[in-house]
């Protein structure tokens, strides 16, 4: 039985790869030669399983459910209508507020991409750039091995490893409890990695961990990705990822693409993966295998590529969850739909979101067969039931809103199907097996069903005979019957009022563990199969667009008065409703949609200057500029606020202020000014080149810049207004300054700055433009400028 439950292999399971002729696993020469279960095993499975039921059961409690799962989608442009490739994802977390994804865009250090990441991220893990979109999916991989140690029965501190006992490394943690005392844990480690579960009989487990220490790696995989020029730099970038994903790519040059991501272990020869190793020293990993024997495939003929935590290639294993991967698998609700269409569309891909969302995945496997067998029975109740299951299309709805599905096929089935069962399994399994009609996956025991009734047609022929004394149509006309009397029992003689009440989810302001992360509203809607966030997009020469959804809203916010912010709930009708919202991308477009800017410098430096008191009126800017390294003080400390100014020295400034300053040399092969040239240092040339290209400064007329010159006030105030560009606002028709002495040509420069408020005047009356501009002066305007963006 436990090769039923736990199968080594099914070599039809459905794949995310193509299978090519003949590429199906061989099971038998697969299997290997150490598969008995070690002492304490159970003990393991029943810790682990209690373990899973405690944040299962939060999860429940919180109306979560456990949704850590993710369907895809990429379409070349051979297979879709427009030419253009296109590619769908929905990461499947679970409904929060705020949620745990936030939306985002990098733009910069060869960065110009959009989408969403888990909060405080620092890429972009859903989302597309100017050429290339991506997406990704949990791979379910086998990246984690526990270990059976043999404990010293003198000293419970070593284990036998290498024909010696050796010591664990251990240390004491102390962890703060509010209102109890401090818990003090000891924790001990193998070579392996941390022991838990220790066991009577001198035994324990320990646990080791293919990506320990390769977090950060990981992440510089994930950045790199957001930057990838093309389809190999995104494989490149794969290759650093030492967790189990999936990726998908594609471009507006036309190439889609797949790679499986982690590094895995290079198990002994003959050791069942499956189950725990001796932890002995015989059985230790030979180091992991190259990234190119991870599964792969680069534009496919068959047009496109799907995901839903399947299968990723033919053979993959995943260790003891290889009965997730079978040839009854949810993604072949997205394949059905894409498969026979050989011009897909934008808008046939937000089909496939809402057709996943709303299937029962598991129908397609049993409904047809229930029929058949069924319809061979002389009952009129059976009839009217096989009716109704016909006129269903496996599909959740409630068209008329009345809280209720519309299908009493819908109801039938459901009902059948745990019955089924449970029928089938409980006498064997008790209650180790789950018998309730699962929603967004098909349990283990749907997929032991499956290849149960399937019979010697199955890929996966059961070892024992479930069913025995009955056939398989016999079965399944036994379990209707019982359905039927079980729902007449619950909703009266009428099948047509036997519908099903409307299954919601809901948005929860809890983290997985309980642990409240907002104090806000929280939100129930229809139970959706779907993402958290989807996001759709298209690729072509022209360019890219996208359309995504991220609910409940962008902020979390509550204030301490209990108002939430606009956005805290702004994107729950549009998801509720199958509808998408814009992804900006380009500069204008987000400028365009703004509500605020707000500049970031991390981390703030120490700027406290003894000339520059608090009481001093140009403190909060010189402040302000100083701690985030846009200005500095001399050597002795000193800011000396009264000092004159370079033009350079603004230059550099202003670029720094406005973060347009890279470490590259900007330029170098053509200076725009003749007595601004590299001499080795950024300083002068780099920060004056890169003002130039941003229109912050220019130069005399005689082709010279003077770097070294004093600036003056109107030219301090030239830079100033065009380093500000579209902050400041235009003032009104007629608007005067009051200024008498202001330059020919510098009329319109002026009165946009002193409308804006970043000039005074001398006077009242008077600019004084030409009086040198002092260091104080610098940082005010500055720093005005930086308040207004």
């Amino acid at each position: 039985m436990f090769e039923d439950v736990v199968w080594y292999e099914d070599p039809s399971a459905v794949t995310t790869d193509p299978r090519s002729a003949g590429s199906a696993a061989n099971v038998e020469a697969m299997r290997p030669l150490f598969a008995s279960l070690p002492e304490g095993i159970s003990q393991v499975a029943k810790a682990v399983e209690a373990e899973r039921n405690m944040v299962d059961g939060v999860l429940t409690e919180l109306g979560m459910g456990t949704r850590s799962a993710s369907n895809m989608v990429v379409i070349s442009p051979q297979k879709s209508e427009s030419g253009e490739a296109m590619l769908m994802g929905g990461p499947q977390f679970w409904w929060t507020v705020p949620g745990f994804l936030m939306e985002v865009g990098l733009h910069g250090a060869g960065f110009n991409c959009v989408g969403t990441t888990v909060v405080s991220f620092p890429f972009v893990m859903f989302g597309h750039s100017d050429h290339h979109a991506w997406s990704s999916t949990y791979g379910v991989g086998n990246l984690v091995d526990n270990y059976l140690l043999t404990l010293n029965p003198d000293n419970a501190e070593q284990y036998w490893y290498n024909g010696a006992w050796k010591d664990m490394e251990k240390r004491i943690e102390t962890i703060k409890v509010k209102g109890q005392p401090d818990s003090v844990e000891l924790l001990y480690r193998s070579v392996h990695g941390p022991v838990h579960n220790v066991l009577p009989d001198n035994q324990a487990y320990a646990r080791r961990r293919a990506f320990e220490g390769r977090d950060l790696m990981t992440w510089v995989g994930y950045l790199e990705s957001n930057r990838a020029a093309d389809v190999e730099e995104f494989r490149e970038a794969a290759e650093k990822a030492a967790y189990s994903m999936n990726w998908f790519y594609a471009d507006t040059g036309g190439d889609i693409a797949h790679f499986y991501l982690g590094h895995y272990p290079v198990r002994p020869t003959g050791l069942d993966d499956r189950l725990p190793a001796p932890g002995n020293g015989e059985f230790e990993w030979a180091g992991f295998a190259p990234f190119a024997d991870n599964p792969s495939c680069v534009n496919p003929k068959q047009g496109y590529l799907a995901q839903w935590n399947n299968q990723p290639g033919p053979g993959w294993r995943n260790g003891e969850r290889q009965s997730g991967w079978g040839s009854a698998n949810r993604v072949e609700a997205i394949m059905d739909f894409l498969a026979p269409n050989p011009a897909v569309n934008f808008s046939d891909l937000q089909e496939v979101v809402r057709r996943a969302g709303l299937i029962d995945v598991t129908a397609k496997y049993f409904k047809e067969d229930l029929i058949a067998a069924a319809a061979k029975v002389d009952d009129p109740k059976v009839q009217q039931a096989v009716a109704q299951l016909r006129a269903w299309d496996n599909m959740w709805a409630d068209v008329d809103k009345d809280g209720k599905y519309d299908s009493v096929g819908q109801t039938v089935y459901e009902k059948w199907l745990s019955t089924m069962l449970a029928a089938t399994f409980r006498d064997e399994f008790g209650e180790f097996l789950d018998y309730s009609h699962p929603l967004d996956d098909i349990s283990t025991a749907t997929a032991m069903l499956y290849h149960v009734l399937e019979g010697g047609d199955s890929s996966l022929p059961a070892h024992v005979d479930y069913l025995a004394p009955l056939t398989a149509d016999e079965a399944r006309v036994d379990s209707l019957l019982a359905a039927l009397a079980a729902l007449e029992a619950e909703y009266g003689p009428d099948m047509s009022e036997w519908l099903t009440r409307v299954r919601t989810g809901d948005f929860v302001s809890m983290n997985f563990l309980g642990i409240p992360q907002s104090f806000g509203e929280t939100y129930s809607i229809i139970f959706q199969n779907r993402g958290t966030q989807n996001h759709l997009v298209r690729l072509s020469a022209e360019g890219v667009v996208g359309v995504n959804i991220n609910p409940p809203g962008q902020s979390g916010f509550v204030a301490p008065s209990g108002e939430l912010n606009p956005h805290y709930s702004d994107q729950l009708e549009l998801y509720e409703n199958w509808e998408y919202k814009p992804m900006l991308l380009k500069d204008e477009d987000v400028a365009a949609d703004a509500e605020s800017r707000e500049r970031l410098f991390y981390p703030l430096q120490e700027a406290a200057f003894p000339d520059v008191p608090a009481t001093h009126r140009f403190y909060e800017a010189i402040r302000y500029l100083g701690q985030r390294g846009i200005v500095g003080g001399y050597a002795d400390g000193r800011y000396g606020p009264d000092d004159p100014v370079k033009r350079a020295q603004v230059a550099k400034i202003a670029v720094l202020a406005l973060a347009h300053h890279d470490e590259e040399v900007t330029n170098l092969n053509r200076p725009t000014f003749p007595d601004v040239v590299y001499g080795g240092q950024l300083y002068p040339f780099d920060y004056v080149e890169e003002a130039v290209a941003q229109g912050i400064v220019s130069g005399y007329s005689n082709g010279l810049f003077g770097p070294y010159d004093d600036i003056t006030r109107i030219q301090l105030i030239r830079m100033v207004v065009r380093a500000a560009g579209d902050a400041l606002t235009e003032p009104p028709a007629g608007y005067n300054t009051g200024f008498i002495d202001i330059p020919l040509g510098d009329e319109a420069v002026v009165a946009k700055a002193k409308y804006n408020g970043l000039v005074s005047g001398a006077t009242p009356t008077t600019l004084d433009p030409y009086a040198t501009a002092t260091r104080g002066h610098v940082a005010q305007l500055m720093y005005s400028a930086l308040v207004l963006q």
